[in-house]
């Protein structure tokens, strides 16, 4: 009977193991999708902001 259930229990941990695993998989891959773009939308806007730093001497 208590093997039977540690049995049992060992198969549903070893189950949500790789359930969670492939969970935190989703999730790193979503964060790093969202840091590079937003890294990105950051790059853009640096070089706008220089580009209209140098335009604007110029200018006046």
């Amino acid at each position: 009977m208590l093997k039977d259930v540690e049995r049992q229990w060992r198969q549903m941990t070893a189950a949500h193991t790789t359930v969670h695993c492939s969970v935190l998989q989703h999730l790193i891959t979503d964060k790093m999708l969202i840091t590079g773009s937003f890294l990105r939308n950051i790059s853009y806007e640096s070089k706008a902001m220089v580009a209209s730093r140098r335009a604007l001497p110029s200018a006046l």
